[in-house]
């Protein structure tokens, strides 16, 4: 038991709990006040062709070449902060395959969560718009080593704003779903002024057998 002289960061700390688990991550976990989980991956690729290309279409490099590359390489934060249901995430990309055109910031993700009502959570930030199944399922999931070229085309990225979601909607077991989402509409990592543009999403989803991991 702690003394009436310890401190509440020292009461904290001794009530503190490492754990770790394959596919999981690392978690430190501070009772229900505070919790943080640490995940990363990466996705290396080496790629050969018999021709060349020197970028312009009509060249061709004669010979064989070849591209190794760091393609993807993520480190996730979640967790959550003063309450079970006040969520954060926070997700960094360093790969050279992640990092837009005239942009130098590694965040992909950071937001807030409130998750007290089961139909009606709420999330704010930066994060993916839930708007495709097909891009919404992560990297290490799909059954092909890129997406489908159409996919990137007509995808929503990242933005900017907040969103009114539930995963079990009814309390049905998760069978019933919704997204409504209010987006800047200008994408991720967006910096100074711009004229006012907006991007709203709705998304329903019914799964007849109940709740699974869908991503």
């Amino acid at each position: 038991a702690a003394s009436p002289t310890t401190s509440p960061s020292t009461r904290a700390g001794t009530a503190g709990a490492l754990s770790f688990e394959p596919g999981r991550g690392f978690t430190v976990r501070f009772g229900e006040v505070f919790s943080t989980n640490l995940q990363s991956r990466i996705q290396l690729r080496s790629t050969f062709a018999v021709s060349g290309d020197d970028g312009d279409p009509g060249t061709p490099v004669p010979g064989p070449t070849n591209e190794t590359q760091v393609r993807t390489l993520r480190l996730w934060l979640r967790g959550n902060v003063l309450d079970p249901n006040l969520r954060y995430g926070i997700q960094l990309a360093f790969g050279g395959n992640d990092f837009e055109p005239g942009s130098a910031s590694p965040i992909f993700d950071a937001y807030f969560e409130l998750t007290h009502l089961r139909d009606r959570n709420v999330r704010v930030g930066q994060f993916f718009v839930p708007f495709d199944r097909a891009r919404t399922i992560r990297e290490f999931a799909l059954q092909s080593v890129d997406r489908a070229q159409v996919v990137r085309e007509l995808t929503l990225d990242r933005d900017i704003g907040v969103a009114l979601q539930s995963q079990d909607l009814f309390g049905e077991g998760g069978r019933f779903g919704y997204h409504l989402g209010v987006f800047a509409g200008a994408g991720r990592n967006r910096f100074g002024a711009r004229p006012l543009g907006f991007l709203t999403m709705a998304r329903v989803f019914v799964r007849p057998f109940g709740a699974f991991d869908d991503d």
